[in-house]
C-alpha cells in the first residue's frame, strides 16, 4: 500500500474511535461509521458544537446521529452543484464547514461557491473534460490517477457567486471533497491540474497529522506569491508541494504524443506552475521554521520538478 492510503486508513479509524467515544458521552447510538466526506463533515461539525463556550451537546448529537446515512462511492464521481443540489441536506452541511451562509448572504470570506448556472450541455462539457482528465491520468499518470481516486471521492461543479468565487478547494473537515467552481469551459489540462492539485493537498494534510511540518507561528503571515493576500507559512508550504507534483505530472504528459492533440496549453500550464514554486520555495526557503521532516520534504521537491 502507498503511504497516503495508510495514512487515509489511520485518519478514518482515529476519527471512528472518535465519533465512538463523543456518542457515548452523549449516550446517542452510533448509527453507521464514517467513511464518506459527509461523515468527516459532520464528525467536525459536531466537535465544533461541543467546542463552543455554551456546549451545544443536543445539536452536536444531530450531527453525529446522521453519519453513516451516506454510503461512499468506490469511484470518484462528478456533481452538478445546481439550484436544486445546492439546498440538499448534504451540501447545506458543507456550507457550514466552509462556515459560508446562504448564497445571496455570502460574506467576504475566501470560501465562496454557488450553485452551477449552465445549460445541461454546459455541464456535460465540464463533466465530460473530467473524465477525460482522469482517463488520460490513469493510462498516462498512473501513480498520480491512483492518489487521485483514492483521496477524492466527490468533485463538485460549482458556479460563481457575484462577489467572488473560490477557483478549487479542499479541506481536511469534509475530506474527500472537491469543490470546484468550472471556468475552464471544458479545458482537459486544467481540470488534470486541479485533480493533481487537490489531492497533493489532502496527501500533504494526512502527512501533517503526524507532523505539522511548519513550525512558524501561525499569525505571522508572508507575502504570498501569485495572491493578492499575504498567507502563513503553511498555506505557503502547501502551495510548494502542490506546485511541484503539478511540474512532475504534466511533464510526465507532455512526453506522450496524445498530449500535444488533446492538451494543447500544457506548456503553458506548466510554465505557469514552474513560476510559482520558484516564488514559493524561493519564500519556504528564507522564512520557515520546518522539523527535520518538514526540511526533508522541502528539499526533495526540486527533484519533482527537473525535466
Amino acid at each position: 500500500m502507498k503511504g497516503y492510503e495508510i495514512r487515509k486508513i489511520k485518519f478514518i479509524d482515529s476519527l471512528n474511535e472518535s465519533y465512538r467515544y463523543l456518542c457515548g458521552i452523549l449516550k446517542c447510538e452510533p448509527k453507521g461509521r464514517i467513511s464518506s466526506w459527509l461523515d468527516v463533515a459532520l464528525y467536525y461539525l459536531a466537535v465544533d458544537q461541543l467546542e463552543t463556550e455554551n456546549g451545544y451537546y443536543d445539536k452536536a448529537a444531530d450531527f453525529l446521529s446522521d453519519i453513516g446515512k451516506m454510503q461512499s462511492d468506490r469511484d470518484l464521481i462528478v456533481v452538478k452543484m445546481d439550484k436544486d443540489n445546492i439546498n440538499r441536506e448534504k451540501y447545506r452541511y458543507l456550507k457550514e464547514v466552509y462556515k459560508k451562509p446562504d448564497e445571496d448572504k455570502n460574506d467576504h470570506g475566501t470560501y465562496k461557491f454557488g450553485a452551477f448556472k449552465g445549460s445541461k450541455e454546459d455541464f456535460t462539457l465540464e463533466q465530460n473534460s473530467i473524465h477525460q482528465a482522469l482517463i488520460l491520468l490513469k493510462k498516462y499518470q498512473h501513480n498520480y490517477y491512483h492518489k487521485i481516486t483514492t483521496l477524492i471521492e466527490e468533485f463538485l461543479v460549482c458556479g460563481k457567486l457575484d462577489n467572488g468565487f473560490m477557483r478549487s478547494s479542499t479541506t481536511v473537515r469534509c475530506f474527500g471533497c472537491v469543490v470546484n467552481t468550472a471556468l475552464t469551459k471544458g479545458n482537459v489540462g486544467q481540470y488534470i491540474e486541479d485533480l493533481v492539485h487537490e489531492s497533493a493537498h489532502l496527501e500533504l494534510y494526512l502527512i501533517q497529522l503526524d507532523d505539522p511540518l511548519v513550525l512558524n507561528d501561525k499569525e505571522s503571515t508572508y507575502k504570498a506569491p501569485f495572491r493578492p493576500d499575504s498567507r502563513p507559512m503553511y498555506g505557503i508550504y502547501h502551495a510548494m508541494y502542490v506546485l511541484a507534483h503539478i511540474i512532475k505530472c504534466l511533464n510526465g504528459l507532455r512526453s506522450t504524443f496524445v498530449a500535444k492533440d488533446t492538451l494543447g496549453n500544457l506548456d503553458f500550464l506548466i510554465g505557469r506552475a514552474k513560476k510559482r514554486f520558484d516564488e514559493s520555495y524561493s519564500i519556504v526557503d528564507q522564512y520557515s521554521v520546518l522539523t527535520e521532516k518538514g526540511r526533508h520534504i522541502k528539499n526533495s521537491m526540486h527533484g519533482l520538478v527537473v525535466d
